[in-house]
């Protein structure tokens, strides 16, 4: 029987933080990665994490997370460093990705710019807050991420999941609905 290595996270390294998706097994399924999302500044800067409320991701948004990088790449060195992609926002809307402008010549390491949010709840309008920052990433630090993430899929079919989503809580439940007003009927 082959033993299945069963990632925890899939961290996406800079030069100035750590961006990374924590897998919820018990929220994960064929289809989708349950997660929380962190942000963690690296040393010199001073500590400090963040973290995402609980969300998920497609797996089908992870592919496209992976050409995301790879057409950023490609393009970059196309252009000699000048180029920007759109915003990736998954769905879910967790996370929000950047890849920027960087630096392909030598004796720069192959890089670029790239700004990460991560999707910490919602403010007092409801409107959905991100915080997070932008630096440097190289090539090779973009390219670990992604074999994470490829290792992650290719692992998906081999995973054995006995809780997909556990069911919610009546007293959660019961404060989502005071909080919004909504008034629960009684069966008679």
């Amino acid at each position: 029987m082959r033993e299945i290595t069963m990632l925890q996270q899939l961290v996406l390294e800079t030069e100035g933080f750590r961006f990374a998706f924590h897998v919820d097994y018990g929220r994960t399924d064929q289809q989708y990665l349950g997660m929380t999302v962190t942000f963690q500044l690296l040393s010199p800067l001073p500590e400090m994490t963040l973290s995402s409320e609980r969300t998920s991701i497609a797996v089908a948004d992870l592919h496209h997370l992976l050409e995301y990088f790879e057409q950023h790449m490609t393009r970059l060195k196309e252009k000699n460093g000048d180029a920007e992609a759109d915003v990736f926002l998954n769905w879910e809307l967790g996370f929000q990705l950047q890849a920027l402008a960087g630096n392909v010549e030598p004796p720069m390491d192959e890089m670029f710019s790239i700004r990460c949010l991560l999707n910490v709840g919602k403010g007092k309008n409801g409107h959905r807050v991100y915080v997070g920052g932008e630096s440097d990433v190289t090539f090779e630090q973009a390219r670990a991420f992604m074999r994470d993430i490829q290792s992650f899929i290719d692992e998906l079919p081999n995973l054995h999941f006995e809780v997909v989503f556990e069911e919610p809580d009546p007293e959660e439940l019961r404060r989502i609905a005071d909080a919004s007003g909504y008034e629960q009927q009684d069966a008679e």
